[in-house]
């Protein structure tokens, strides 16, 4: 770990802000990288401790920033790219056109409080399944945990 440490801060010091805004991003657009590790690491780089590296207010506004565009991101891509392949019947991932069915039953009953209170974690966004995008922007911003749950989830 002392060596994520010391690897982060290298590029924290070289990068700025813009190396916590690439993670966070990346994180909630869907690929795994370690984006919530990524705003620890850089809040304790705002602390005295840290070395006062960074502003713990810019942090927090990059952050929330990033997951907004992240969580915008993975819902177009969803939506874009995994709902038309899995109606077709071919798979996406590790999903298929019945987990599809399943998953919207699911988020006809318990949509919103899916998105709210996170139940999944999965590589893709939930844009695949269908629904405005108005109410994934509005449930994406109340709670800054990510929805994931592949093409399976459902916009409000």
């Amino acid at each position: 770990m002392a060596n994520f440490f010391e690897l982060f801060e290298g590029y924290c010091r070289s990068y700025g802000y813009s190396i916590l805004f690439a993670g966070v991003m990346l994180e909630n657009a869907g690929i795994p990288v370690p984006g919530e590790t990524a705003v620890i690491v850089s809040g304790f780089l705002a602390s005295a401790a840290g070395g006062h590296i960074f502003d713990l207010w810019a942090v927090m506004g990059v952050a929330i920033a990033a997951a907004v565009v992240g969580d915008n991101i993975g819902f177009w891509l969803g939506r874009r790219w995994a709902r038309p392949r899995l109606e077709r019947g071919r798979r996406f991932l590790f999903l298929n056109a019945k987990a599809l069915r399943m998953a919207e039953g699911y988020f006809d009953r318990f949509g919103g409080w899916t998105i709210f209170f996170p139940l999944h974690h999965g590589a893709a966004r939930g844009g695949g399944a269908g629904g405005r995008h108005g109410g994934h922007a509005v449930a994406a911003l109340s709670d800054r945990q990510r929805f994931r749950g592949g093409a399976l989830g459902r916009d409000l």
